[in-house]
This record gives C-alpha cells, structure tokens and sequence, in this order.
C-alpha cells in the first residue's frame, strides 16, 4: 500500500527569489488555482532517504529534495489538502510557543507569590529572614513554582532534603512554604506521626500480602508533594520502613520535601547499624537535592516571644513532690491503661516517671497530644540522673509536644541551664535542648 501523502513531510517557508526561475517549470492550470491560498513558494523539505511525498498519479518521487509547490503538476483537491495541512502545523507550532511563554510567566508569578506570602507570615511572627534563609525560600519557591506546572512539564520537580544546625529555621521555613503552596495533594508528616500512622495501618492490612505498600498508599494520600519534617533514624527497623517509603514514593514520582538536622550520611549514625539504612540514603542522594541551612544564630536561644503554643510554656525550679500528695488518674490508650497524675479541664498532668520512667512510646504521647491542649510535667531530675531509655523518652516528648505546639508547665528540681548542661553529653539531645530555649524559664529572667 502505498504511503500517505504528508505523513513525515516537513515545510520550510522561503521567499520566491530564493528559488532561481531557470529552475522552475512552467506553472499548471492547477498550481494556479490555487495559488491564492498559501504563502508565496512555500517549499516542501524532503527526508535524505526515501520519499515522504509522492505524485498522486504516477507514483514517482519529485526532485530535488526541496522544490516549491507549485512545481508540482498536482491535484487541486491534493493540493489543497497538502495547504491545509501544512498550515495547521505551523499554527500548532505558534500555538506551542505561546504555551511555553503563558507558563513562564505563570511560573513566575506563582513563584512570587509564594516568597511574598512566606514573607508576610515572617512579619506577622515578628521577624526577617536573614540571608541564607532567604536563599533556601527562593529554591522552595522554584520548588512550588514547578508543582504548580502546566502539563507542558511531564517530569515531577526534583525532590528537596534540607539539612542544618537545630534552631536555623528549617521546620519553620518549609511549614510556611506548604501553608503558601495553593496544592491540594500535598500531605505534611513529622517523624513520630508517620511512624505512628504507617504502623496502624499495617495493622488495619494484616491480612493482605501487600500490607506495607498499602499503608504507605493510606498514608501518602495520593498526593503529589510529601513533606516530611524532622526526619530523623536511630532505630534499625524505623530504617527499613523508611526506605521502603521512599522507594515507593520516588517510583510513583511523588516530589519529597524533607527537613532533618542530619546530613544523609550522618542518619542512623550508631556504627553497628548505620549499613542497614544505606539504601534509604542512596534513595535521597540520587532523588534528592540536598541543601545545607547554616547559619551561626540558634533562633530559639534569643527568643522574647511567650504568647502562644509550646513557646508560651514555663520552665520552673521546684522540689519533688511528696508521694501522699500525688493524685493518681488512669488514661487508657488502644486498650492500655497508664497512671498519671490528673486530666481534668483538658490538661494532662503528668511526672517524668510516670511518662518516661515507664513502658511508653511516641503512640501514647501522640494520642496524649491530640487528646490534651496542654500539659503539665512535674518532678523533672536532672537529666543525667536517668537511664538513656529514659532520656530517649523524654526528647521523644518534646518533639511530640513542639510539633503540636502545645504550652507546658514543667517544673524540675533543677534549673533549665543545668538541665541543659547535663543533656550536652548526650550526642542527639541537641534538638530537644534548643527547642527547650524556647520556654519562659525564672533562670533568664533573673539574668
């Protein structure tokens, strides 16, 4: 059969002098009418092998490889379909170009729209952004400039890891920047609650071979931008789940956005361990633009501001309640009852030892959470009184309570620069020690 006319044809518009007039034959009856339709000596570009388009009567390949319409002894109704296609293309082509340039320029606005937003939301909490914060806004801005892409772009934006010192401004950036971002499938997760949903959902599939792929599905949301705060590892097992999320996600071509005070190579750190998680880190070093928020200030050292959420807790010095005058309350939580102190009028009041000195997790301090708009923990010892178990409880506690922005009263025998002091030895306590400063303590207000 033969091959259609205009399958691969391709048209270059030249002016007529560029064609010598000794060159071209003698014009048809029918390459003059129509003649009138079509840009003057609009040329037919032929491939170097083989025959694009042939004569419609004698089936013969026209020479030379680029020779002006009217040329051709052709058909009218040929000739004109020949026309109508060549200009539909070069329409399709003008209507392209103006694609691009309408997505640039969307582009640009969105991505301004943005820092001006996460500006405006820095003013209103009453500070600037100091230079390399305004650095990393710009790439999180190009960042959802890109999410919010026309389908000219087929490719997910590249994913983003921000690492850096506690206290830089990284959870607050990023938080900003997805409150900014007009995206409806996005989906915020901290570390413990991730951990806390991934875990639940596994157990709602239990009976399913694909149990893990499905929670990370229910846990996803189907959305396009995954922003993970606080990603931290220190436990084998948490290592092997995460980097089954994240190969799933970079598979589906989810963009990742992710916030951590550990450089890739530095989670999961205990040497004995570190080669299982290994993988997860080629996963973000190969998927993921790593950025690094340095900066000399810990903002939440010099922090004046005591109006609301965690930063509107208190820090006191106090001895160590009597036993007899402890009241005791029970909490069930998925069918476990633990004694605390009190839970009336929405407070939890609880010990260290009743919190940290017992069988708890992340499960129950995050069902406290959402149970309780504010807490009390009484009896604090200095930390390194305590086991490391202990220890490890008790920042787990802190980064539940700062992530819900719940207020505290906590009230220890020793002072927050001593508490503090103590924690200093231990190598991963420096998140819950800067995040610490943020409490009214009667230790700096008396200096």
């Amino acid at each position: 059969m033969a091959r259609s006319p205009m399958m691969t044809a391709t048209v270059t518009p030249t002016t007529r002098s560029s064609v010598p007039a000794t060159e071209s034959p003698p014009r048809t009856r029918r390459a003059s009418a129509i003649s009138d339709m079509r840009p003057p000596a609009l040329m037919v570009r032929l491939p170097k092998s083989g025959c694009a388009v042939r004569h419609p009567r004698t089936d013969q390949c026209p020479m030379p490889r680029t020779l002006s319409l009217l040329a051709l002894d052709l058909p009218q109704d040929f000739a004109e379909q020949l026309h109508t296609r060549m200009g539909a293309a070069a329409t399709e082509r003008v209507s392209s170009r103006r694609q691009v340039v309408v997505w640039h320029s969307q582009r640009v606005q969105s991505k301004d729209r943005l820092i001006l937003g996460v500006e405006k939301a820095a003013a209103h909490d009453g500070f600037i952004l100091d230079a390399p914060q305004r650095e990393l806004l710009e790439r999180l801005a190009t960042l959802g400039a890109d999410l919010d892409r026309s389908p000219l772009r087929r490719s997910s934006p590249r994913s983003l890891y921000i690492h850096g010192d506690a206290g830089r401004g990284k959870s607050w950036l990023a938080d900003a920047f997805y409150a900014e971002l007009p995206l409806p499938r996005k989906t915020r997760l901290h570390f413990h609650g991730f951990f806390d949903e991934i875990h639940r959902s596994i157990h709602d599939h239990r009976n399913e071979r694909d149990a893990v792929e499905r929670a990370i599905d229910d846990v996803t949301q189907n959305s396009r931008l995954l922003f993970f705060d606080e990603l931290h590892v220190h436990d084998s097992g948490d290592a092997r789940l995460l980097t089954r999320l994240l190969d799933h996600v970079f598979q589906r071509g989810l963009t990742v956005l992710a916030t951590s005070n550990y450089a890739p190579d530095d989670l999961l750190p205990n040497p004995i361990w570190h080669h299982i998680f290994e993988p997860g880190i080629a996963l973000i070093k190969t998927h993921m633009d790593v950025w690094n928020l340095a900066g000399p200030v810990d903002y939440r050292s010099i922090n004046e501001e005591h109006n609301h959420g965690f930063a509107a807790g208190t820090w006191t010095v106090a001895p160590a309640s009597s036993d007899a005058l402890k009241q005791q309350a029970l909490t069930v939580v998925k069918g476990r009852a633990f004694t605390v102190t009190s839970v009336d009028d929405g407070e939890l009041v609880a010990t260290f030892d009743q919190l940290c000195a017992t069988a708890t997790s992340t499960v129950e301090y995050l069902d406290w959470a959402r149970s309780f708009s504010r807490w009390a923990i009484t009896d604090i010892p200095s930390f390194g009184a305590v086991d490391a178990e202990a220890q490890q409880r008790f920042i787990n506690v802190i980064d539940v309570l700062v992530d819900a922005d719940i207020p505290v009263r906590f009230s220890s025998t020793v002072d927050l620069f001593g508490f503090l002091a103590d924690a200093s030895i231990r190598p991963d306590a420096f998140r819950m020690a800067s995040r610490l400063q943020l409490l009214d303590t009667t230790f700096r207000s008396s200096h």
